[in-house]
This record gives structure tokens, C-alpha cells and sequence, in this order.
């Protein structure tokens, strides 16, 4: 019976990560720009579906979801998401295009994926990506100036570093919110500098980002049935509005997502450079840091190594002003109000009248940090890893008094990583080429012998 229920477990793992991901999608766009009450049950829930395949299926061998589990997916979240309200600084006619435009692309994605011969499906996964990508430019050209400070400061911190300024010691024009220092590691802004001086637009770099994680997604599927999560990733809900409001998770998600695709390939250098961008990108990164620590193909030594790297990216901004950088990524953090349209369960605490000790949501983000690095040392595959991080990083936001979309989207984004990249048995991936050297070798010495 044992063995019987155990798997049973390994075959709806995936058919549970996907239901999982539906209700916190679901739950999170419904919350942009207004709390939406059940979105806090609905993500909750989706949170412990997470925890049920994270610390009861053998990651390394989770099967990837069947063809009509995604399809399904697809079709029901996007029929949601169209018939309600779709929060945008665009209006008018131009949001009901783009709204029109993208769910029916979504929907159409959907239903090719049930079809058959195989070319069909992988035409529904084309039509995902490219009418992503253009949804993405399309309201870059309809709201070049959006009203939000994340786009204001970000765009101004671009100046200011340009003119070899510290852009946290200065003060933003016209924001709405953040009006002064820079609440950001300095990796979500240095890679934004080209795309603002060649393109004129911050958030290119957050397409460019968006791209290069879904071709990364890609090129890491190793059965065609996997390629389903692909699909879902570039039909996320709220696209419109993560790339809109130039949220930097896109930056941070492709630092993860190759970092992780370099320890599958056995490129273990690259790996570190990759995780110390994503470490000097968002503060709330640390909390991986011991996934990687105790992840047997990449290592303490060299998740010390990365540690070491965002130190140093971060050291120059450190060391012009202590104060400031400590007070912008620190101080100013803590110390804000809780957000009342936070979709997690700070806010549904306060809002029932009772504000949860900051010594309870410490000890909360440990205990689930805690039990998602005792699941990572028992696995090996980059795709098991990725799902590790999500349900880390799933917890904090469970009790992050200023969790909202882009937080949400890049936990929802990671479980599809590791959807994509199931099974990971393997683990890592050898250097071909080093391979072939050790290979020639071994045959000299036959040969000479």
C-alpha cells in the first residue's frame, strides 16, 4: 500500500504544481491595483499544494503534467482573467485591444495544445511566446510614461549613475511614492543603463530579461510533454501590468533561472557569477542561499563564492555612503506600513484585527527556509531546485506585509521552471567537451598500454 500511495504521488505531483499555480495566478492578478478578498484564500491554498509535492514527491523524478491538465490551465485562467476587470495605466479602447488580443491568443495556445500531431501543440507554444513578446512591446508604445514610481526612480537612477552619482543619496521628480533614496540592490538597475541610453525605455531590459529566461526554459525541457509549462509561463496573467510598471523581477528571474541552467550543464563558474547578480539584485534573495549551500552539484564553497561576488557588486555603492545604502535597502523597508492590498496572510490578519509580531514572521520565513533547504539535499536536478526556491520564497511572501504582483509572479514563475525541467534524475549535465578530453585520454592510455 505504501508503495502504492507513494506512486500515486509521483504521478499528480505535477498535476498538483499546475493546480497550484492556476489558484495563485488566479488570486494574484485579480489583487493588482485593488485587494481582491479570496485572492489571499486562493494563493494560501496554492501554497500548500506547493508544500504537499515539495516535501512529499521525489522532485527528481516528478512527472510533467498531461497535455489536456495544461491545456485545461491555460483555457480556465484565461477565460478569468478576460471577464474581469484587467488593472492597466492604459485605458480605453487600447486595454480592450490588448486584452482582446491577448486572451485570445492564450485560448487558441490552449486548445492547440490538446490537438494532434505534435506540430500543432508546438505551433500553441510559438503563438504563446510571440504574442507575449508583442504584448510586452505593445504597451511600451501605449504608455511610454506610467504613473508609478518603480518606473520614475528607476528611469532617474539611470541618469543619476550615468553621471557618476549616488542613487542613493537622491531624491526622485514626480514620484508618487518613493520620492527619495533607492530601495533596490544596485543589480536592478546597472543592467537597465543600455536599454534606457540605446532604447530610451527601462523596460526593455525587462523584455529582453522576460525572452532570455523563456528561451533558457526552453532549451532545459527534456520531454515534449514538459514544454506545457513553457506555454504557461508566456500566458501568466498580469504580464501586462509586471512590464508595464517595470517590476524588476524579470531581471531577478533570469539571473535564477541561469544560474540553475548553468549548474545542469556543468558550466559551475557561470553558475556563480549568475546567482551573485540575483543575489546584488533583491534583498530578499538571501533566503535561497542556503538551497544552493547544501545542493550537491554546486556546493557551499561555491554558493560562498557567489555571497562573495554580490558583496563586491554591491561594495562601491556601500562604500560612497553607508548610511544611505543601509537606510534605502534596509531601514526604510522595515520600517514601512504594511500594504492593504497585499494578497497574503499578513494582511489578512490585520484586516481581522490582530497585527502579527515581526518575531512570528522571522520566525515563520526560517521554518520554511529551514524545511525547503532539508528537501534540497535530497535531490540533484536544477528543475528540483527551482521548485525548492519557489516554495522558500512562497512562504516569505505568505508574511511579507509588502508582497504584491511581481513577488507573487516570480514564485508562480519558478514552479513552472521546475515543471518545465522535470524529471532532473540526471542531475547536472557534464561538459561535453571535457568529456570528449577525458574520453581521448582514457583511450591513449589503452592504446599505449
Amino acid at each position: 500500500m505504501g508503495r502504492g500511495m507513494v506512486t500515486r504521488a509521483l504521478s499528480r505531483g505535477g498535476t498538483l504544481l499546475v493546480l497550484a499555480w492556476s489558484l495563485l495566478v488566479v488570486g494574484n492578478q485579480r489583487s493588482i491595483g485593488f485587494l481582491w478578498e479570496p485572492s489571499i484564500a486562493l494563493i494560501a491554498l496554492g501554497g500548500l499544494l506547493t508544500a504537499l509535492v515539495v516535501m512529499r514527491v521525489d522532485l527528481d523524478r516528478l512527472k510533467p503534467p498531461r497535455r489536456w491538465i495544461v491545456a485545461a490551465a491555460a483555457i480556465l485562467v484565461t477565460v478569468f482573467t478576460i471577464t474581469h476587470k484587467v488593472f492597466s495605466y492604459t485605458s480605453g479602447p487600447d486595454l480592450e485591444r490588448l486584452t482582446v488580443f491577448a486572451g485570445s491568443c492564450a485560448l487558441m495556445a490552449g486548445v492547440m495544445w490538446l490537438l494532434w500531431p505534435e506540430v500543432i501543440r508546438l505551433g500553441g507554444l510559438a503563438l504563446a511566446i510571440c504574442s507575449a513578446v508583442v504584448l510586452a512591446l505593445a504597451v511600451l508604445k501605449l504608455d511610454q510614461h506610467p504613473h508609478i514610481d518603480v518606473w520614475i526612480f528607476l528611469t532617474q537612477a539611470v541618469d543619476v549613475t550615468d553621471h557618476f552619482h549616488n542613487m542613493y543619496t537622491h531624491s526622485w521628480v514626480g514620484s508618487p511614492g518613493f520620492n527619495h533614496s533607492y530601495p533596490y540592490l544596485p543589480m536592478t538597475e546597472i543592467p537597465l543603463i543600455p536599454a534606457k541610453l540605446v532604447l530610451g525605455d527601462v523596460r526593455f531590459a525587462m523584455v529582453a530579461a522576460l525572452v532570455a529566461a523563456g528561451v533558457l526554459m526552453v532549451r532545459g525541457v527534456r520531454r515534449h510533454e514538459a514544454y506545457g509549462a513553457v506555454l504557461l509561463f508566456a500566458i501568466t496573467p498580469g504580464l501586462l501590468a509586471l512590464v508595464e510598471q517595470s517590476w524588476t523581477e524579470p531581471l531577478l528571474f533570469v539571473w535564477l533561472v541561469a544560474a540553475l541552467f548553468c549548474v545542469d550543464r556543468g558550466r559551475l563558474v557561470a553558475a556563480v557569477v549568475f546567482l551573485a547578480l540575483a543575489l546584488a539584485t533583491k534583498q530578499h534573495v538571501v533566503v535561497l542561499v542556503p538551497i544552493f549551500a547544501v545542493w550537491q552539484p554546486f556546493g557551499w564553497r561555491r554558493t560562498l563564492a557567489a555571497v562573495g561576488g554580490a558583496v563586491l557588486l554591491c561594495l562601491p555603492w556601500a562604500l560612497a555612503d553607508l548610511s544611505a545604502f543601509h537606510y534605502g535597502t534596509v531601514t526604510r523597508l522595515v520600517g514601512m506600513p504594511p500594504r492593504l492590498d497585499a494578497p497574503e496572510l499578513f494582511t489578512a490578519a490585520a484586516d481581522a484585527g490582530w497585527t502579527p509580531p515581526r518575531v512570528l514572521t522571522i520566525l515563520v520565513i526560517l521554518v520554511g527556509a529551514a524545511a525547503a533547504t532539508w528537501r534540497a539535499r535530497q535531490f540533484t536536478g536544477a528543475g528540483a531546485i527551482a521548485l525548492c526556491c519557489a516554495f522558500a520564497l512562497y512562504v516569505v511572501n505568505l508574511v511579507n506585509q509588502q508582497a504584491f504582483y511581481n513577488q507573487w509572479w516570480l514564485v508562480g514563475s519558478l514552479i513552472l521552471v521546475g515543471l518545465a525541467w522535470s524529471p532532473s534524475v540526471t542531475g547536472h549535465r557534464p561538459n561535453k567537451r571535457k568529456a570528449r578530453v577525458a574520453a581521448l585520454r582514457r583511450a591513449d592510455m589503452v592504446s599505449g598500454a
